[in-house]
């Protein structure tokens, strides 16, 4: 599969696993006569909908190198970022949530406008931050743009163990998506780490 394939499908595909994982129906999948494809049946209720909450967790795109405390988006820091919101455009995000620095709004910016949402602001060195978010987010899809120490940070919290390390200063593409389910036998938080 080429290159320009791969980008084409790539939002399509994770459009699909995001409705799938936030509605509950990865594991309740069936397969179609003459296809190896699982298509969902037709068993999740609303109740069990709204008690699963999905993150998608990124860093922001590529700055800037000025001005030094609060630079914007370098061109191919916009050119990501117009990216992440095709990817996600129909992938059921319900929330947006950002630092408020310059680079990380603009960073969701491009999406937020695409499915006319605010663009919330928090503060990444909140204690408990993974549970703030929860509490205000409880049963959605959610996009968090934050930073290289703090997206892992979030990351290790909403899971509840220390799986992530910081991002490399010139780390961009990395994309955790982290699935909360209040109703999972196991009450374990499950990750999906993508690059893009």
């Amino acid at each position: 599969m080429n290159q320009i394939h791969r980008i084409r499908t790539l939002p399509l595909l994770l459009a699909a696993l995001l409705a799938l994982t936030s509605l509950g129906l990865v594991h309740q999948a069936t397969t179609l006569p003459g296809s190896s494809l699982p298509a969902t049946t037709q068993t999740a209720t609303t109740q069990q909908a709204t008690e699963i909450t999905t993150f998608i967790l990124v860093r922001h795109a590529e700055k800037a190198t000025a001005p030094a405390n609060d630079p914007a988006l370098a061109p191919a820091g916009v050119q990501r970022s117009q990216r992440l919101a095709e990817m996600l455009a129909h992938s059921g995000v319900t929330a947006i949530w950002s630092t408020d620095f310059t680079r990380t709004q603009e960073t969701a910016r491009p999406l937020a406008e695409e499915l006319g949402l605010e663009v919330r602001s928090y503060d990444p060195r909140r204690e408990n931050l993974a549970e703030w978010l929860i509490d205000r987010t409880e049963g959605g899809t959610v996009l968090v743009v934050g930073h290289s120490n703090t997206i892992p940070m979030l990351a290790n919290g909403l899971l509840g163990e220390e799986r992530f390390e910081e991002y490399e200063e010139s780390d961009y593409g990395n994309l955790l998506i982290v699935t909360l389910d209040a109703e999972a036998e196991d009450n374990k938080a499950k990750v999906l780490h993508l690059r893009f």
